[in-house]
């Protein structure tokens, strides 16, 4: 089997990096369709963390990236280290339209996470949609009681086509193509206006995945196993240590620095974390969004809807992003 890998790390205010890998899995010619393509954008990820944070010439270093992750797509595939923004201001909305569309706002539309509408007289924002209802492990949210305005999201105001909305169009809808993000349009914006499903963190009291009425007005069953498998829970446990030893992180700033701002309910900025302690001042299961678990719960997401929206099982190439 074949997957294809993009990883696009996008930069608020800064330089970002692009990587791509193909990973060859079983029998598969040099031009054959890749089965899966699984985009990961990493926000606020300059380009030179890869070289800044590794330790590529020793092996045996503590700081070296682990064999999978970074080190696989920078040694597998290949880094584009001359990367430019055609548009400014670089918010995260214009960012992941501008990945999966390959164009600027100027032409898809988002040009910020907000904007003002002259239409509506109104500021709005980049995935809003009063058109369709929240979805959640018990069906349709109509009256909002359990996600508010959340769920009512769809990517109506991106006006070009993705890459799977080509994606779908090139293979007369057989491909089949999903967003997840911790944010909601980290995964409405890079899927597209025809993907099969978009879903997002919900955090406070529920730490769900959801998604709104614009894709289907019930979950799949394999994301309410995931919401129910208490994994969110579990991760909030777990809190935020350090994963190496404190002299490791050489290259980065003190732990207690005047560029990070302290949780509330906290004095300082630094290891560790009890999150279970901090939960009711910081929005519930939404600390994680600014944790590593966040990571861990998207990734766990993904290897769910592999397996339950059974990607990449077939001669038509999906696309999760």
């Amino acid at each position: 089997m074949k997957y294809t890998f993009c990883a696009c790390a996008l930069a608020l205010l800064t330089m970002g990096c692009s990587f791509q890998t193909e990973i060859m899995v079983g029998e598969s010619s040099d031009h054959a369709h890749p089965k899966l393509v699984v985009g990961i954008t990493v926000d606020q990820m300059r380009s030179d963390y890869l070289t800044r944070f590794g330790a590529w010439d020793d092996a045996a270093s503590p700081a070296t990236f682990g064999e999978g992750g970074f080190r696989r797509m920078v040694e597998e595939g290949f880094t584009c280290r001359d990367h430019h923004f055609g548009y400014a201001p670089t918010y995260t909305g214009p960012g992941h339209a501008s990945i999966y569309t390959g164009t600027t706002p100027k032409v898809h539309g988002i040009i910020g996470n907000d904007w003002y509408d002259r239409a509506s007289g109104t500021s709005v924002y980049c995935a809003s949609d009063t058109s369709v209802k929240g979805v959640n492990g018990d069906g349709v949210d109509f009256e909002g009681i359990v996600l508010g305005s959340s769920g009512q999201m769809s990517p109506h105001r991106m006006l070009s086509t993705t890459l799977g909305d080509e994606l779908k169009m090139a293979t007369g809808g057989q491909a089949k193509v999903y967003g997840a993000s911790m944010k909601d349009r980290g995964a409405i914006l890079p899927a597209g206006h025809g993907a099969d499903g978009a879903f997002w963190f919900y955090g406070k009291d529920l730490g769900h995945f959801v998604s709104s009425t614009y894709y289907a007005d019930t979950l799949p069953l394999w994301v309410v196993d995931l919401n129910l498998s208490g994994r969110a829970e579990a991760l909030m446990g777990d809190g935020w240590h350090r994963l190496r030893d404190e002299s490791v992180y050489s290259q980065c700033l003190p732990d207690n620095n005047p560029y990070e701002g302290a949780f509330r309910g906290e004095l300082r900025p630094t290891f560790p974390y009890d999150l279970q302690a901090l939960r009711e001042k910081n929005g519930g299961y939404d600390l994680l969004k600014g944790t590593p678990g966040g990571n861990t719960l998207i990734v766990d997401f993904a290897l769910a809807a592999i397996d339950g929206a059974e990607l990449g099982q077939d001669d038509v190439t999906d696309l999760l992003a």
